[in-house]
């Protein structure tokens, strides 16, 4: 624990020395020591699955000859079921039915690292590791559409690519297969070393590359896809030397000797040899001009300091809206008990009006039950009710309908109803519109009583407006 302190100290003096301003890493990029990646089928791709598969196989007793054999999966992955973060690249663009390539790494100090971070103040936004950065910064495809300020390129296909990284400290070769900087597969081949105790370097050989190319049949055969392009990314291309491995020399190869030796593992393939001092620093210089998602998923949903806080402030508001809870239930309990004394106030008025009405009623258990049988019976001994004549609507409209129907009269509307009656006409010459008031007037046996009529002129035309309210039905105006 305290080397991870020093990392963190060390990365806040040398980042974010001097300065108060929103403190963060862009992306935390892993190593590859400890770190597997393997096959497996695409219905074994899950992380739960892996680790209980891992945690099965490791109770296994090989010494009994009836214990059951371990999975295929588990046996190409560490034995660390609560150290190892198991990461499915689900989105490898291999063929139907083949197998799914799973990365299996250690992440207890990237934990540790995170936490610790979070601890000082530096937040961490993304989360990937080595393979993944070789891919995004060596493959072609990744790269012209994945420059900050660049303009978009879009290529019409992006084929399969082998990007290698000499590791010259570790005496790594680390490769990855990608396609537009989605990793496909990856892995590590050791390097031998030449030179002395004090100083020693890695150098690439022959063993090495056949090696690779052993390696990469087997993820072909696997996964369904080939690499047809390899960038080969390495500190020096010197002239060749002799390593000594035993008793037999091997030959250390320069640029042409690299170039033919992968030929020959990879035929087919397109190679570039790219020279750099600094291979996987440049690698990183280019993880950093990218937008990197983390990928990662159980380091990337780690809680931080804001999601403390947030649940700080969760359980904050939990405690004052129990509190308001609380206030409302003391409320409403002095409400129950003041609606109880409201109830029994009630009940006592409703027996003393019961026991005015019929004793036997107020000490029945259905009161409500006997009055309504009470008022059941008084209404069946009372007279029935006569209802009031209904208003000669269709008569008077009959009646109306022959008066208005003579010539010299256009007929607007007639409304009869049930408050009265309102006829509306328009003629040329206005005794003919004083005719049918009079007749309107002298209609025997109408209920309707009409008022004098309301005359507007309406261009060459007088509108005349009758109107009515209803007297005694059948009796005279």
């Amino acid at each position: 624990m305290g080397t991870i302190r020093d990392a963190a100290d060390w990365i806040k003096e040398r980042l974010f020395a001097g300065t108060e301003k929103t403190r963060q890493i862009g992306i935390l990029c892993l190593d590859t020591d400890g770190a597997v990646c393997s096959w497996v089928k695409p219905e074994d791709a899950d992380p739960d699955l892996l680790r209980a598969s891992v945690e099965q196989a490791g109770e296994i007793d090989h010494d009994d000859f009836d214990a059951p054999d371990a999975s295929g999966a588990s046996e190409r992955f560490p034995d660390l079921p609560l150290e190892v973060d198991y990461e499915p690249l689900l989105e490898s663009p291999t063929s139907v039915g083949a197998r799914t390539a799973v990365i299996a790494a250690p992440d207890i100090p990237a934990r540790l690292l995170i936490d610790q971070l979070d601890a000082i103040g530096i937040r961490v936004g993304s989360i990937t590791t080595l393979w993944h950065a070789v891919a995004l910064a060596w493959d072609p495809g990744a790269r012209a559409s994945g420059l900050k300020d660049a303009q978009r390129i879009v290529a019409s296909s992006s084929p399969v690519t082998a990007s290698i990284v000499v590791d010259a400290q570790k005496g790594l070769l680390v490769w990855s297969w990608s396609q537009a900087g989605t990793l496909i597969a990856c892995g590590t081949v050791r390097l031998p070393r030449i030179g002395g105790a004090d100083h020693h370097h890695a150098v690439v050989t022959e063993p090495g590359i056949a090696r690779l190319g052993a390696d990469w049949l087997g993820w072909s055969s696997q996964l369904g896809v080939a690499p047809s392009r390899i960038q080969f990314i390495a500190p020096s291309f010197g002239s060749a030397v002799k390593v000594e491995e035993g008793d037999e020399p091997n030959p250390a190869l320069d640029g042409a000797g690299i170039g033919n030796a992968l030929s020959r593992a990879w035929p087919g393939a397109s190679i570039d040899l790219v020279e750099h001092d600094d291979p996987i620093g440049e690698t990183l210089n280019q993880l950093a001009k990218r937008e990197v998602e983390t990928t990662l998923t159980a380091l990337g949903a780690r809680p931080g300091r804001a999601h403390r806080s947030m649940y700080r402030w969760g359980a904050a508001s939990l405690i004052a809206a129990s509190v308001v809870v609380g206030i409302g239930a003391w409320h409403f309990l002095g409400r129950a008990s003041e609606s109880k004394s409201r109830i029994a106030a009630v009940a006592v008025e409703q027996r003393s009006l019961l026991e005015a009405l019929d004793p036997s009623i107020a000490l029945s258990p259905l009161p409500l039950s006997e009055v309504q049988t009470k008022i059941a019976k008084l209404r069946g001994s009372a007279d029935p009710l006569i209802s009031a004549e209904d208003r000669p609507v269709m008569t008077e409209l009959d009646t109306i309908s022959l008066v208005v129907g003579v010539p010299g009269i256009t007929v607007q509307s007639i409304v009869v109803n049930s408050f009265g009656a309102t006829v509306i006409v328009r003629s040329d010459e206005i005794k003919v519109v004083e005719q049918l008031n009079q007749s309107l007037d002298q209609i025997g046996g109408s209920s309707l009583q009409w008022r004098s009529p309301n005359f507007v002129p309406k261009g060459d035309l007088i509108e005349a407006t009758f109107k009515a309210t209803w007297g005694e039905i059948g009796g005279t105006p």
